[in-house]
Formats: C-alpha cells, sequence, structure tokens
C-alpha cells in the first residue's frame, strides 16, 4: 500500500513537470504584453550601438576631428578647404591619362592630439560622384597650378601645429566630384566625409 502510494505520488508530481516545461501552464511572465515588453527593452538597449555612424559627414570648409590608431592620444582636425574641379601637374611632364583630367582637394590637417601625427595623407583619400563611383589620390609628382601638395607626399605634424597642401586626382573629363573622403593613418583610423554642392 505504501509502495502504491508512493508511485501515485511520483506520477503525478512528473504529470505536472511535463505540463509546466510543455506551455501547460502560463505564467505571467508569458503573457503577450509582458513578453513584447522585454522585446522592446532589448531593441532599445542594442538601438545606440547599431546607429553609430560610420564616418562623419560635413560641407566643404568645415572641420571634423579624427582619431588614430598609430599612437595613444592621435587626434586630427581635417578641413577640406576648396575643391579645384580642374588642374595642372607643374613639373612640365605629368599628364593625365586618354579621357581623363586632374581635379585637387586642399586639406588642412591640425594636430590637435598629444602625439605627433605621421602619415602620408594621399594613402587613404578619395573623390566620389554622385553615383558612388571613386577615385583615389594620384601622385603628380607634388604640386599643382591649382597649388602646392605636402613635401614628400607626407607629413610630420606636432602637437599644436598644422600642414596645409593639395591631394590630385585623376579623374573622367565629365566627372562632377560630389564627395571627397579622408581617413587618418593611412585609412586604419577613422574616416570622414565632405559634401561638395
Amino acid at each position: 500500500m505504501k509502495s502504491g502510494a508512493m508511485g501515485l505520488l511520483l506520477a503525478c508530481g512528473l504529470a505536472l513537470s511535463a505540463c509546466q516545461s510543455s506551455g501547460g501552464v502560463k505564467t505571467k511572465a508569458d503573457s503577450p504584453s509582458t513578453s513584447s515588453a522585454k522585446h522592446a527593452n532589448t531593441s532599445a538597449t542594442v538601438r545606440p550601438a547599431t546607429s553609430k555612424p560610420t564616418a562623419t559627414v560635413a560641407h566643404v570648409g568645415a572641420t571634423i576631428t579624427l582619431g588614430g590608431n598609430e599612437k595613444p592620444g592621435e587626434k586630427l582636425a581635417v578641413t577640406v578647404v576648396k575643391v579645384a574641379a580642374t588642374t595642372k601637374a607643374t613639373d612640365g611632364f605629368t599628364k593625365p591619362s586618354r579621357g581623363m583630367r586632374f581635379a585637387a582637394v586642399q586639406f588642412r590637417l591640425r594636430n590637435v592630439g598629444k602625439s605627433t601625427y605621421s602619415d602620408s595623407p594621399d594613402n587613404d583619400s578619395k573623390v566620389f560622384d554622385r553615383q558612388g563611383q571613386s577615385f583615389g589620390s594620384y601622385i603628380t609628382g607634388g604640386n599643382v597650378k591649382a597649388g602646392p601638395g605636402f613635401a614628400n607626399g607626407t607629413v610630420n605634424i606636432a602637437p599644436g601645429g598644422a600642414e596645409l597642401g593639395y591631394l590630385t586626382f585623376q579623374v573622367p573629363r565629365n566627372f562632377k566630384i560630389a564627395k571627397v573622403q579622408f581617413g587618418t593613418d593611412s585609412g586604419f583610423g577613422e574616416t570622414a566625409e565632405w559634401i561638395n554642392p
């Protein structure tokens, strides 16, 4: 009799456990309103991380401060000063390829960080048209008629210092520069974009 009662008790316990695990018994946590509130809270927590922009955007003439990743405390205030839609090399022999022309963008790079900033600015500079076609910087031997480039194609800027120079791009003759892009540390740091009206 004792073993029969024990068996009945054990069977009831198992049945109750199976009922709860299969969702047969509803709790307050499973109600639709609580469940949707949980999802709402989760999406609210995730949203700030996914909405972080990958590039800072401004208009030509504006200054954007970008961080680097080569040295601790790297910060560069970058200004796209002007865009020259067409220009020529001043070395007397560098010419664009057939159907192409030279364009140039003047950048001011000011070191507002705590470390010397050393880089080749042309390594991650691009121009885009409205369709998204892009062209990287093109070496023309230094200076163009629009103005001087960066000496030897490199910069070494101490904290508080600044350099001004043109980067040259070879683009198709009918190419309209709609956007300029610049990245610190040859593209391994932060990137910014300037809209050219």
